[in-house]
């Protein structure tokens, strides 16, 4: 079976560790289940889903960083519910900053055209082998054959342009051949290139099933082979989704086998920061969303004061775009196991957002309202983006 994530690595730290260890061992259950059974109920799936994606981040951060992670959410007496799905979160934009999604428009039974009776792994399984074992086996016969067809259409285009004459009434029809053999040469060049492309990339093939329509193609590995130098500017993402828009132009169909196929590829979009934050306000405030929305959107808005203030008109800078992945109200605040000021109340929001700005503890235009964060992710390929708040 094709994995979401590795297994948990080898470390001292993550070893013993219960939460490292528990969703690691669910994972691998959910996955063996998966490979006896050959599919998992939603909710398994959706499991499956959450465990690899929280092994992918424990695998990427170091011991010292989770160390500090894991004492940062003692020290806020972090809900574990919040703590997995912050994880989860910072595992999901690690895999979107190095994957490329593909949609499968359509599946078929190559002699009736009918769906196939089979589950999303087989259908990858079929996929994966046209892409890394068919396709590039057929490259030097395709650029030997394609260069003597090439080869042969140029000197029919010569013998046409030969036989054009001013006087002769056959010129116009002399053109339409002529124009014809340049379209059969341009078709030629460009599924040579299309093989040689995928002959290219096809060593980092790694798919992953997202549901029954959608695929990823893991490009991580190319971060350490011979093009990396290209990644300063460009990254592993932007090299791979290059690669893939002129493979898929405007989509990709392939046959393998006794079944043929239709690939589309779906435009990634930037992979966002995330931040787990405290919102602390007097207890006169009631709507704590609104508070969030102020500290990321000082722009012209109603902003309060004070709890029992009126609203005011302010006009600062831009909106930054924001999404509340989880949010959950604190009963009673704690910090390093010392509860707080009972006149205020907290709100832990686990937050997406595609700035590469962060955030302020404190805003001047919010008496007694201050955000503490708890954790944080920055992704190595943020995008500065202005689309409103969700």
């Amino acid at each position: 079976m094709t994995e979401w994530a590795e297994t948990l690595q080898r470390s001292p730290v993550k070893e013993s560790d219960e939460l490292c260890q528990t969703y690691s061992q669910r994972g691998e259950a959910l996955r063996a289940k998966w490979d006896t059974e050959g599919q998992l109920s939603d909710e398994e799936y959706d499991q499956l889903d959450t465990s690899m994606l929280v092994v992918n981040c424990l695998n990427t951060l170091s011991d010292a960083k989770y160390k500090r992670q894991r004492k940062r959410f003692d020290d806020w007496n972090t809900p574990e519910e919040l703590r997995i799905s912050t994880l989860s979160a910072i595992g999901r934009v690690i895999c979107d900053t190095r994957t490329v999604r593909i949609r499968i428009e359509s599946f078929e039974i190559k002699s009736s055209s009918s769906k196939p009776q089979m589950f999303i792994e087989d259908k990858a399984r079929i996929i994966l082998t046209h892409f890394k074992e068919t396709i590039p086996d057929t490259l030097d016969e395709l650029e030997e054959h394609t260069e003597s067809s090439i080869a042969s259409l140029q000197k029919k285009i010569q013998l046409y342009q030969d036989q054009i004459s001013p006087e002769d009434s056959s010129e116009h029809e002399l053109n339409r051949h002529i124009n014809n053999t340049n379209l059969r040469i341009k078709e030629l060049e460009k599924t040579l290139q299309i093989t040689q492309r995928i002959y290219d990339i096809k060593e980092y093939f790694h798919i992953h099933m997202r549901d029954n329509s959608y695929l990823d193609f893991d490009f991580s590995i190319t971060e350490s082979n011979s093009r990396a130098p290209r990644f300063k500017s460009q990254g592993p993402r932007k090299w791979s989704q290059t690669k893939f828009e002129e493979i898929f132009d405007p989509y990709y169909a392939g046959v393998e086998g006794n079944y043929r196929f239709k690939l589309k590829l779906i435009p990634i979009s930037r992979a966002p920061n995330v931040f787990l934050v405290c919102v602390t306000a007097p207890n006169g405030h009631t709507d704590m969303d609104s508070l969030v929305h102020v500290m990321f959107n000082p722009n012209k808005l109603d902003i309060p004061q004070a709890p029992q203030d009126g609203y005011s008109q302010r006009q600062v800078g831009e909106p930054i775009y924001y999404k509340v992945l989880a949010k959950h109200l604190v009963e009673k605040r704690y910090y390093g196991g010392k509860q707080h000021n009972s006149l205020t109340k907290s709100v832990f929001y686990l937050i997406e957002t595609e700035s590469d700005r962060i955030i302020r503890r404190r805003n001047g235009l919010l008496k007694g309202v201050q955000i503490d964060i708890i954790s944080s992710y920055r992704s190595p390929y943020p995008h500065q983006s202005y689309k409103g708040t969700e």
